[in-house]
């Protein structure tokens, strides 16, 4: 089997490689031939700079874990009497991974950049490792999605064998190449995987005009309904990535403690989607980055047209959609303001991201949760990472880690293997074990936490006082209630409230204190002020590392000039060609390696790469 299943990897290869070729021809206008040698040169290009960042400065290093002073107690039975654990000591003793162990990334895949377009590479070769067992769900508006449920034998299993829910991400399934590395960890453990595909991805066909979105958790809480109805002695553990960790987090807070799941685990999360698509729409690499999102959504879009096309406006939409202006999106603020903000009922896609975030709901999590990031992700970027939610919150944990990137976080020289699964899956395991420990009779006792916060407080739209949903028509009255009316009527439903927990409204603002670290302390704290001063040193060396490409970026231009002036580049290359665009000045920086190479060869090949894209 392994030599057909390389042979056929060969033959994709190849046929990827005459594509490749034939499109360099037909756009450059040779023969292919010629083709093949710019192709060749462009190759050459990319190797070389790879190379360079494989002698480059590393990243990496031991995971950092972020978490409250006092963590949570966790029940666990020794035989004779329940253990009250604090979280953080368990972590310690059971999960390795995060504790002791460091994350190396691939000598050739250094930083985010490359760990995330690797990671994007990966997801275009069909990967069937698993073997699924597919279950359709109906869901209560009409709408359906799938459960690919593994190993195939799964009905064969114990009944209260565990069950591990994984959520896909953007425009995702459960064939993504992330999904089924985590698979093995956890059917090695004997638990049961479903693998969620939400509405129209996974090839799923959509009965009513509504995708997935990164704000709507009504879905997976009625998925998970279902699950914990049919195995009702079973443990559920929800493990979500990118989007779909958004999805599990704000779903998880939003439940409290009537979540079914014992824990939850987030893998990439944006956490905040207005942060992170602002600052993703603010820089020329970033738009780059949201193309390729958008390309991808378009791609699960353009598959249900039909239904779109034949509701336009649903009942449940807040404005009608215009298929051909959603196909015409070049961004993903394009794409929800076109299709995704209407679709869930929001009035702007401001609006649609605000709401959408998780990481105003992390205070309200019940159940043990980790949180997995890293802070060189080029589109969960660090700034909305919510330390102070975290700090705040003796149930979650935070671990983050260097050189990751978007869900890459490849190590390992020849052939590259994610690191993420077993340290999720050895938290996963943790706290299944410790809740298995418990008598029947003492499941009770698993969490024992105190909260100085039992609830929050939205405004707007979806105004949540006291997990008392409040709607408002998208239309204003006659009577013309503004937003600042929203709130007043939001404050006025909570003064019906005991008045303990009205201070918590006329006063919901947290003083923050610091705790000193010690070399015995159990807890490291992360104060406001910490990761204030380490966000300017960032800052300070990103100014210095800046100016010092600038002065390199000025040297190289003088050489690039008095290159092409020369009576050997005139005839073929023009000057002006450099200046066109923001794109084209990024292979000024570029030139500035191969300048340390010292060829001119390599120069050809940047112009050669040059007039390809012109």
């Amino acid at each position: 089997m392994n030599t057909t299943r390389i042979a056929e990897q060969q033959q994709q290869v190849t046929e990827l490689a005459r594509d490749l070729i034939q499109q360099v021809s037909t756009r450059m206008g040779v023969e292919e031939s010629r083709g093949a040698e710019l192709l060749v040169a462009i190759l050459s290009a990319v190797l070389i700079l790879w190379v360079l960042l494989f002698i480059g400065p590393g990243v990496g290093g031991k995971v950092t874990l972020t978490h409250a002073a006092d963590t949570a107690l966790i029940g666990v039975f020794d035989g004779t009497k329940v253990i009250k654990t604090p979280l953080l000591a368990l972590i310690r003793r059971k999960c390795p991974a995060l504790i002791k162990g460091t994350f190396r990334p691939t000598a050739w895949l250094k930083g985010g950049h490359i760990q995330t377009i690797w990671a994007a590479i990966l997801q275009k070769i069909p990967d069937s490792r698993v073997k699924y067992d597919r279950e359709i769900l109906d869901l209560p508006d009409g709408g359906i999605v799938a459960i690919d449920w593994a190993p195939l034998n799964h009905r064969e299993m114990p009944k209260d064998s565990p069950i591990i829910v994984l959520m896909h991400g953007l425009s995702g399934g459960s064939f993504e190449t992330y999904i089924q590395d985590q698979i093995p960890g956890a059917l090695a453990n004997g638990y049961r995987v479903a693998a969620l595909n939400y509405r129209g991805c996974g090839g799923i066909e959509i009965r009513t005009p509504k995708l997935y979105g990164g704000s709507y958790t009504e879905d997976v809480r009625q998925i998970l309904k279902y699950i914990h109805a049919k195995n009702p002695v079973s443990l559920l553990v929800g493990i979500g990535y990118s989007l779909g960790a958004n999805i599990l987090l704000k779903a998880v807070g939003e439940d409290g403690d009537k979540t079914p799941l014992v824990c939850a685990i987030s893998v990439a999360n944006p956490y905040d989607l207005n942060l992170c698509l602002n600052f993703l729409h603010n820089s020329v690499v970033g738009r780059v980055y949201s193309r390729a999102l958008t390309k991808a959504i378009l791609e699960v879009f353009s598959n249900h047209l039909h239904v779109f096309k034949k509701n336009p406006n649903f009942h449940s939409h807040s404005a009608p959609i215009d298929v051909s202006q959603v196909m015409r999106a070049k961004f993903v603020n394009d794409f929800d303001e076109a299709a995704s903000r209407r679709m869930f009922g929001f009035r702007s896609v401001s609006e649609f991201y605000r709401m959408g975030g998780c990481a105003q709901y992390i205070p309200d999590i019940k159940i043990p949760t980790l949180l997995l990031s890293d802070l060189d992700d080029p589109i969960a970027i660090r700034a909305a990472i919510p330390y102070a939610d975290v700090i705040q919150n003796p149930l979650v944990l935070l671990a983050t880690t260097r050189g990751g990137g978007h869900i890459g976080w490849f190590q390992g020289m020849f052939f590259p293997k994610r690191w993420f699964p077993e340290p999720v899956m050895q938290f996963a395991k943790a706290m299944i074990d410790a809740h298995t420990s418990l008598p029947e009779r003492m499941k009770h006792a698993f969490v024992e936490h105190k909260t100085s916060k039992k609830t929050h407080v939205h405004h707007g739209k979806h105004a949540v006082v006291f997990k008392q949903h409040y709607h408002y028509s998208n239309k204003r009255t006659e009577s013309g209630d503004s937003a600042v009316e929203l709130e007043i009527t939001a404050i006025a439903a909570a003064e019906k409230l005991p008045s303990t927990e009205k201070s918590i409204i006329q006063k919901p603002t947290t003083q923050l204190t610091e705790t000193p670290v010690t070399e015995k302390s159990v807890s490291t704290t992360v104060t406001t002020n910490a990761l204030v001063e380490n966000a300017n040193n960032r800052e300070g060396e990103k100014n210095k590392i800046a100016k010092a490409w600038k002065a390199y970026a000025i040297t190289l231009w003088r050489f690039l000039k008095s290159y092409v002036s020369s009576k050997k580049a005139e005839s073929a290359y023009h000057i002006p060609v450099f200046y066109s665009s923001t794109l084209n000045r990024l292979f000024t920086f570029a030139m500035m390696y191969f300048w340390k190479l010292g060829g001119k060869v390599a120069t050809e090949v940047i112009f050669e790469w040059q007039q390809l894209i012109v």
